[in-house]
């Protein structure tokens, strides 16, 4: 009886021996096309230095990782990760073009600030700034704009001078002559707790740089 049983398994095996071969080198085919076309994901890092506020004394719970109050660091995360950061980079690398998804995309900078991720460095203030995509050079690009941005954001930019010179509240400059002469003004940067102030002499046109 059992004899029977083997002769009919392999019998129906015979049978349909094409059909199960197909069906096996269907699916080995799927696996191998998808492995083919999937693109390796590269993700590039670069370090960013978070500017401290002013010190107050907090407990230990409320510490962050470098022992900044952590309102701070989270803070501070949030404008590494902001749209104005995501803005800037998607401009400055022209991503729309380089990234075609990206110019298709609902929301270019949302779906930018997606592949931006941000890892503290422990006992440090420094972050790890990381951005995923396909193009390990672009990666790469992406991942420095981001930290170039995240300090352009942080500099705040003042201007005085000539009210000839200035041409809005966002605008001016200080003209310099042949004869040496300026229309003088200064210049006032700053970020986080360091400022400096660059000085231009109307009469001399000399540049002065203070802390």
């Amino acid at each position: 009886m059992e004899e029977m049983h083997l002769r009919e398994y392999v019998r129906v095996l015979r049978k349909h021996m094409w059909l199960m071969l197909a069906c096996f080198v269907v699916v080995l085919g799927t696996v191998a096309l998808g492995t083919y076309l999937q693109r390796p994901i590269f993700r590039a890092t670069t370090r960013a230095l978070l500017d401290r506020e002013a010190p107050r004394v907090v407990n230990f719970q409320e510490a962050g990782p470098s022992g900044e109050p952590l309102e701070v660091f989270q803070t501070q995360v949030q404008i590494i990760r902001s749209r104005p950061v995501g803005q800037r980079v998607i401009d400055t690398l022209d991503l729309k073009s380089k990234k075609p998804e990206l110019a298709l995309a609902a929301d270019p900078v949302e779906a930018f600030l997606g592949s931006v991720s941000v890892e503290p460095v422990r006992n440090t203030r420094l972050v790890e700034i990381q951005v995923e995509d396909p193009d390990p050079k672009l990666a790469a690009e992406m991942a420095n704009a981001v930290a170039s941005a995240y300090v352009y954001q942080n500099l705040e930019l003042k201007l005085y001078a000539a009210q000839s010179e200035v041409s809005s509240e966002r605008r001016g400059s200080i003209r310099f002559y042949p004869d040496g002469s300026s229309t003088g003004g200064r210049i006032t940067v700053a970020a986080g707790e360091r400022k400096y102030l660059v000085d231009v002499d109307w009469l001399t046109g000399r540049v002065s740089i203070n802390e």
